[in-house]
């Protein structure tokens, strides 16, 4: 009974890391639609330089990261078991949106920001539960499903009326899907909207 409820209770938290993944993902991009470029980039620069400074403290203070990690870990999967000794995913991801939106056209950037908040959680999920196919750490199931709800997210975004096409978000979202696929040496968090971005302003730029 107690090893069930231990499996119940691992499960609720990758569902709850999940979903928060997906929603503060989606703050970026929601905010990119309403701010201005300068209020946009002064308030994402300022947070993720907030969370850098963090990371820094934590790193240079052991007390402070053991005192971190022990009231965040258990109780809502901030941190997984290898970012105890690295930075953590959000704080890639905040640095990550704040040069993708600075890089890049405000729709691209949108949009590859998407694919990293909701195609992330999708392939998590759907791996976790129903990937049965390994390719290395992930699973064929959870890119397949990456891609499915990055492609999903940029057809939304066109009907919205961002300035995208079918082409440049398919072809974004299978690079977003691989690229996390992909095991390089750098988080996922920070080189999928960079990377997925890249290819679409080169798309555009080339159709």
């Amino acid at each position: 009974m107690a090893r069930g409820d231990d499996s119940h209770s691992q499960t609720k938290g990758k569902i709850l890391r999940h979903l928060f993944h997906l929603c503060a993902g989606s703050i970026p991009p929601l905010l990119a639609l309403v701010l201005t470029r300068e209020w946009l980039l002064i308030f994402l620069g300022t947070v993720a330089a907030i969370f850098v400074t963090i990371e820094v403290l934590r790193f240079l203070i052991a007390p402070l990261n053991q005192r971190l990690i022990s009231r965040f870990a258990g109780a809502s999967e901030a941190f997984k078991e290898h970012e105890t000794a690295r930075p953590i995913g959000s704080t890639y991801f905040m640095v990550g949106a704040f040069f993708t939106l600075l890089f890049f056209p405000r729709d691209i950037a949108v949009a590859a920001l998407f694919f990293s908040a909701v195609g992330d959680a999708v392939a998590a999920t759907v791996g976790e539960r129903y990937g049965r196919t390994r390719l290395g750490s992930k699973s064929a199931e959870g890119t397949v499903a990456f891609f499915v709800s990055a492609l999903i997210v940029g057809g939304i975004l066109i009907v919205a009326g961002l300035r995208l096409n079918l082409v440049t978000v398919a072809v974004g979202a299978l690079v977003a899907a691989l690229v996390e696929l992909i095991p390089i040496p750098f988080d996922d968090n920070l080189t999928i909207p960079l990377i997925s971005a890249s290819v679409m302003a080169l798309a555009l730029l080339i159709s």
